[in-house]
């Protein structure tokens, strides 16, 4: 298929991005910054690719600028993206 965003690497990537989801589907910037956190925690264990990285900032910088809308938007395709991964 066409997919936008990168396969993500861990499970703990994968609720992250259940975690941005709810975050931007409820407009929540308490989860949002709990995201953030939890992002920052995984980076630092080396086990998230440059591609990851790099889409899972621009959802959080799109939510933290209550760009609510796209953020959802861009949330919503990477987790469709993942397809089965995590299961």
């Amino acid at each position: 298929g066409c997919r936008t965003y990168p396969p993500v690497t861990t499970r703990e990537s994968l609720s992250l991005l259940r975690l941005l989801n709810t975050a931007c589907n409820t407009r929540d910037s308490k989860l949002i910054a709990r995201a953030q956190a939890q992002f920052v925690k995984l980076k630092a264990t080396g086990r998230v690719d440059n591609k990851e990285t790099k889409a899972v900032d621009t959802i959080l910088d799109l939510a933290m600028s209550e760009r609510w809308a796209e953020a959802e938007a861009e949330a919503f395709r990477m987790a469709q993206d993942q397809g089965g991964v995590g299961r």
